[in-house]
């Protein structure tokens, strides 16, 4: 009877990490569509901005440009935080300079020299909607689910990327 529990607690534990690993990747996915629609959202806005700017001064008017200016601000705003979020998930390191992407035993920038930042070691997961949480949440930040299993531990997904050496093994 022993083995049937320790099968069961095994298969649970496997079907957890399958269940996160399925709604992280899902995640990737909406990410990745939702910076389509958001750059195709941009250009459309930057043209629009621009046809209207060059009309005005060629006119010689002086428009109130806030209202389109707030709205590509608002754009530009969600674009940068569904780059970051998707950063996050996939385990990507940026250049807080130029944004170009770093490996992760990189300590400066090879492009324009600057101190590359390190990366976070764990992540939390909301098991409800798959995003990405400060591990020292307990709750997730999105939908309010909380980060702990029934268990009373946390959900934690390691993002520590082991780069593999030339033989296929994983360097230390």
């Amino acid at each position: 009877m022993n083995a049937l529990v320790f099968i069961t607690g095994k298969l649970q534990t496997l079907y957890k990490g399958a269940k996160t690993t399925v709604t992280r990747n899902g995640r990737i996915v909406e990410l990745k569509n939702n910076l389509r629609n958001l750059d195709s959202a941009l250009s459309d806005k930057y043209h629009e901005f621009g046809e209207f700017v060059y009309k005005a001064l060629k006119s010689g008017d002086s428009p109130e440009l806030d209202g389109m200016v707030n709205k590509l601000d608002e754009l530009i705003e969600n674009y940068n935080s569904t780059v970051d979020e998707l950063d996050r998930l996939q385990n990507v390191i940026r250049c807080p300079q130029c944004g170009a992407v770093l490996k992760p035993s990189y300590s400066f920038c090879p492009i324009c020299g600057s101190s590359a930042p390190k990366p976070e070691d764990k992540v939390v997961i909301c098991p409800n909607c798959g995003r990405s949480n400060d591990a020292s949440g307990a709750f997730c930040t999105h939908c309010g689910t909380p980060m702990r299993d029934s268990e009373d531990k946390k959900i934690v997904i390691d993002m520590t990327a082991k780069e593999d050496s030339p033989n296929g093994e994983p360097q230390a």
